[in-house]
């Protein structure tokens, strides 16, 4: 199966998938659309660049049916972003069909959210807290679900939502499948798949199949009393249509976000600390061109898909080692190159580390910044 064409995918779909530039499918898509129509209930571990959305979202979107004006699909999501992010990808997938997806999270009106769920939306893809809010004021009724998925299982349990997923999963009463896709595998999780899912199939997207072919990766060391000083020679010296800029705390994204303006940038932050309008107005200026870097957390690593990104920067090193890979897959994408750069600092060598082995020791030192541009 090495096409779209033979999934038996619907031709609205199909159509919308050859506008979206789809080629054919990634491994995950190859494996998981399969068995979601079959009825299986799926443990998928799989990383971001998978090609994940796509591997839920297109059966769903053939599963649920435009006849019942009832929700029939859950997708549950850690951050607000990944919610927004999701529920746009499926509405692209589906832009041809009567069917459509709805965002519920929190920090923004829970009435307008109201409003937009009178179009009934036959797909609901929301974070933990909304989802309880809706449920218990009877807004969100979950008898007709056919399918749900729990996204980034682990993230969710990592942010401490554990109890709220357990409160959505036992309001579904009725006859479902569940899918629960995380980028790693701990006890944690596998203990909330054997309490809700029913003998359920295990796909495994290796390391191997991360999708970085397309990013080449360098590293530039340094140390933090010169880290700012290396940052601004390399964006010097790279020409940067479009980067995310990726910093360990908060505080660091205020502060970078700040001296890169102050130096004639064109940046704009985003981390938790903004609002909900503040967030979507610096993702509105950086995704309409309007700010070439944005300068942000691990927040934004996860799920935000974003056409000419040309560079990711790490001016940390992530705590955890799979972080990078999440932070790296915004760039390189639908067959575009990308570069990906990450400052490394004496102390975080030993984490360094671990990302090289994990990726195949694919990482290159970049040669140094005084008269040279990074190779390519």
């Amino acid at each position: 199966m090495n096409n779209f064409e033979n999934m038996g995918l619907s031709p609205e779909i199909l159509d919308a998938l050859d506008d979206l530039g789809f080629q054919r499918p990634y491994p995950i898509q190859e494996q998981v659309i399969p068995l979601l129509w079959s009825g299986s209930d799926i443990i998928g571990q799989a990383h971001t660049g998978t090609g994940k959305t796509a591997a839920f979202g297109l059966p769903i979107l053939e599963i649920v049916n435009e006849n019942n004006p009832n929700v029939q699909a859950l997708i549950v999501v850690p951050t607000r972003e990944l919610a927004v992010q999701v529920a746009e990808d499926i509405n692209s997938y589906g832009k041809k069909t009567n069917k459509h997806a709805l965002a519920l999270y929190g920090g923004v009106s829970k009435y307008v959210q109201l409003e937009a769920m009178k179009n009934n939306p036959l797909i609901i893809v929301g974070t933990p807290g909304r989802l309880l809010d809706h449920l218990d004021g009877g807004s969100l009724v979950l008898d007709d679900v056919l399918c749900v998925v729990l996204d980034e299982a682990d993230r969710l349990l990592e942010m401490g939502f554990i109890e709220d997923v357990e409160l959505i999963l036992k309001s579904i009463k009725g006859k479902h499948q569940t899918a629960l896709f995380s980028a790693t595998i701990p006890k944690s999780v596998l203990k909330l798949a054997r309490r809700y899912m029913n003998n359920p199939r295990e796909v495994l997207i290796e390391s191997d199949d991360l999708n970085v072919k397309e990013i080449e990766q360098y590293y530039v060391t340094t140390d933090s009393r010169t880290k700012s000083k290396s940052l601004m020679k390399l964006l010097h010296r790279e020409k940067i249509d479009r980067a995310i800029l990726f910093c360990r705390t908060k505080r660091d994204t205020f502060q970078i976000n700040e001296m890169l303006r102050s130096r004639g940038f064109s940046s704009v932050v985003i981390n938790g600390n903004l609002t909900q309008n503040q967030r979507d107005w610096a993702m509105n200026k950086f995704v309409n061109g309007r700010r070439r870097i944005l300068v942000a957390t691990d927040l934004a690593g996860r799920g935000l898909d974003i056409d000419g990104i040309t560079h990711i920067i790490n001016l940390d090193v992530p705590q955890d080692p799979y972080n990078y890979f999440h932070r790296i897959g915004r760039t390189g994408r639908a067959g575009k190159k990308g570069i990906a750069i990450t400052l490394v600092s004496p102390e975080q060598r030993s984490n360094f580390k671990k990302i090289q082995e994990i990726g195949g020791n694919t990482i290159e030192k970049a040669p140094e910044l005084v008269n040279t541009r990074i190779a390519r």
